[in-house]
């Protein structure tokens, strides 16, 4: 700073005899450039000077909460039976900075054209309403939601600066994060398999299980330290702004919600078996699938594994290749929220569980065709025609001007000279003992060559 000002001063000391002269000599022509090269240098001054107190008050954050972390990291290590084995890399993040993270962590989790290819997904089957932008939604819903976050691969958290203050509402925030931090030291995220492209179901089971150990931490730390104070703050939160939650698909807001909510029941169940041992246990091979999540009796007693289901790279129809160019898994989680916009009544769970394995991919003819294949097994017969019977609801609710026809297997819908050429022209729903196979195409030789092929 005070290099800035000796500088300064300094362009002022070699100028001013020129301004002086220039003074001495004023007429109504120069006049208004002098000031103006006067205020040029005050304006500069004070943007030097604005650059040099943010910069001061960010280093100042930084200390305090590094400060802060110290205190706590220790009092969550205590509560949850963690050993402290690094020193916790911190650090505040604007929210543009946010933005930019998000943005990088898109381009991660969804290489490539693959997060165009889910929306695609989405939309044609019903999970969220046609002209709804993922990227877009997906990122108002972190920038709202996200106040601090743990990045396994730098192995830094980072709290978002205004959720940070000196009170139990950021302390809360950062116990919660400093748990993924010691989950890491302890445990290792990166080598259980948080980046599968091709297996979100998988992803989701075990984002559930470190999501839902560390929400009950914060429950914990809170109880431990709770006063008449926190509760006024924790009612003020009431009023943050939930506009982007509120406003997004409910298939978005549920995939947000369900790693903290089901996460946390799933680790309790663990927790009821066996304690803190319980709790370990999980982290240390964690659920398989969501439906291990969703009903803990399949992790714990009658263990039922996710069935791996396969589905064609490429295949021939109307003289064409089609090859496949994304393809992943929904889960009994999302055949639930599937079935929770479309079914009324408790149904919807039911028809989702007895799930045992599914994928489903997109193919591409390289004219304009398009082909999507969902495949799914269930548990039992009854299992599989209850998901065929949900999906039948979701079909005729989504594509409900088509026109059906009831086979001995299943339904057909079609919609002939449809004018818009990306639209499903032929839907086929088939079902076989524990399977079921959708198909949607705006190509109709391309949809019946699934029909048979295996």
């Amino acid at each position: 700073m005070r290099l800035v000002k000796k500088f300064l001063l300094g362009i002022f000391l070699i100028i001013a005899p020129f301004l002086y002269s220039q003074e001495t000599h004023l007429t109504n022509e120069n006049v208004p450039d002098i000031l103006k090269i006067k205020m040029d240098l005050l304006m500069q001054e004070n943007r030097i000077l604005k650059r040099e107190n943010d910069k001061l008050k960010q280093e100042l954050n930084q200390f305090k909460l590094n400060k802060r972390i110290l205190q706590l990291k220790e009092d969550v290590a205590k509560i949850r039976g963690f050993k402290i084995k690094n020193p916790l890399e911190t650090q505040l993040m604007t929210k543009s900075e946010l933005l930019k993270y998000i943005e990088e962590e898109f381009s991660r989790q969804y290489p490539g054209e693959n997060l165009s290819h889910y929306q695609e997904a989405l939309i044609r089957l019903g999970f969220i309403p046609q002209g709804c932008d993922v990227r877009a939604t997906l990122k108002e819903l972190f920038a709202e939601q996200v106040a601090g976050l743990y990045d396994d691969t730098t192995q830094r958290f980072y709290l978002i600066d205004t959720f940070y203050q000196k009170n139990s509402i950021s302390d809360v925030i950062l116990a919660h994060e400093i748990c993924h931090a010691l989950q890491d030291q302890n445990f290792n995220i990166a080598a259980m398999g948080m980046r599968q492209p091709d297996n979100d179901d998988a992803v989701y089971a075990k984002l559930a299980m470190l999501e839902g150990d560390a929400t009950i931490l914060m429950s914990e730390w809170l109880q431990k330290n709770f006063n008449i104070t926190n509760l006024f703050q924790l009612v003020g939160m009431l009023g943050v702004d939930q506009s982007a939650y509120t406003n997004a698909p409910y298939f978005l807001q549920q995939i947000l919600v369900f790693p903290y909510i089901q996460g946390a029941a799933f680790v309790m169940e663990a927790m009821a078996e066996n304690g803190m041992e319980g709790r370990d246990y999980v982290i240390k091979y964690p659920p398989r699938s969501t439906e291990q999540v969703l009903h803990p009796d399949k992790y714990f007693y009658d263990v039922d594994e996710p069935t791996t289901v396969t589905l064609p790279e490429s295949f021939v129809a109307s003289g064409e290749i089609w090859n496949r160019i994304y393809h992943n898994v929904f889960g009994e989680m999302g055949f639930k929220f599937l079935f929770d916009q479309y079914v009324p009544g408790n149904k919807s769970a039911q028809a989702a569980t007895g799930w045992d394995g599914d994928r489903y991919a997109i193919y591409r003819d390289g004219k304009g065709g398009f082909a999507l294949r969902w495949d799914s097994i269930w548990d039992t017969e009854e299992d599989a025609k209850e998901a065929a019977e949900a999906l039948r609801t979701v079909m005729m609710k989504r594509y409900h001007d088509y026109q059906e026809t009831v086979l001995e297997s299943g339904w057909e819908w079609t919609k002939p000279n449809d004018e818009k050429e990306n639209e499903a022209t032929f839907i086929r729903l088939v079902r076989t003992s524990v399977f079921a196979r959708l198909i949607l195409s705006n190509n109709p030789d391309a949809a019946k060559s699934f029909i048979s092929m295996k």
